[in-house]
């Protein structure tokens, strides 16, 4: 039943720390954060051609800038909940549409500012897929089964994203049938694993992504699952 892989989810000692039985926005919106902030990069401001991991040191000391990366970071975890827990389509023909939407808006911030110039089409798709996968697990393991929004996103299952890291490219790649299904779009280099030559954490392209997750429908209704349920039984176990 979907209901035991929630709990397993709920469980993982990645997720335990936040404690998803319980509706708590700033820890949902913390744990959500740390499974791709660490990810971070920025353009090397000597070559254009390269990238830096993490955060410039403007916005990891304190002060003016720090001050202002944590106010607009704020801003947009805060979009993107209420967006979640009050926009989430009733109608499964806008769900894609919804996507689309929240994954690539700025929340009326620019692309040169923080977060968002450090944040790409792969940290945003992480964000927007483990928050509702929170709300689903905590309506699937918890009494409070009565609220409306937690309904939305279960009546609409069929067409629920599933979020994109290393660890799902992996089991894709390593099974043969998956990886078909993908026509060599997912590769691999060392420990690395790639969706269309970028790891997750790098892909800038939302028809990537989205091309991703029709792939990954397609595949879970061929064996009778929703896409979070194919998620969390084949690819994230």
């Amino acid at each position: 039943m979907i209901k035991k892989e929630f709990e397993n989810f709920k469980d993982h000692k990645s997720v335990k720390p936040w404690s998803i039985d319980l509706f708590n926005k700033e820890n949902w919106l913390n744990g959500t954060w740390r499974t791709f902030s660490r990810n971070f990069f920025y353009s090397d401001p000597i070559d254009s051609e390269k990238t830096i991991r993490g955060l410039r040191l403007i916005h990891k000391s304190k002060g003016e800038k720090r001050s202002e990366y944590e106010e607009k970071s704020q801003k947009v975890k805060n979009n993107v909940f209420n967006k979640i827990k009050n926009g989430f389509p009733v109608d499964i023909i806008e769900v894609d549409d919804w996507y689309k939407q929240i994954i690539t808006s700025n929340h009326g911030l620019s692309d040169n500012t923080p977060p968002f110039d450090y944040m790409s089409i792969g940290h945003r798709q992480k964000m927007v897929n483990i928050l509702i996968k929170y709300f689903l697990t905590y309506f699937h393991t918890t009494k409070d089964t009565d609220i409306e929004f937690c309904k939305r996103f279960n009546r609409n299952i069929s067409h629920i994203h599933i979020p994109i890291d290393n660890i799902v490219l992996k089991s894709i790649y390593k099974n043969e049938i998956y990886r078909n299904k993908f026509q060599n779009r997912i590769t691999k280099k060392g420990e690395q694993y790639y969706l269309d030559s970028k790891p997750w954490s790098r892909i800038t392209d939302y028809e990537s992504y989205s091309n991703f997750q029709n792939t990954i429908r397609n595949l879970s209704k061929s064996e009778g699952m929703s896409p979070i349920e194919f998620e969390m039984k084949k690819l994230w176990s």
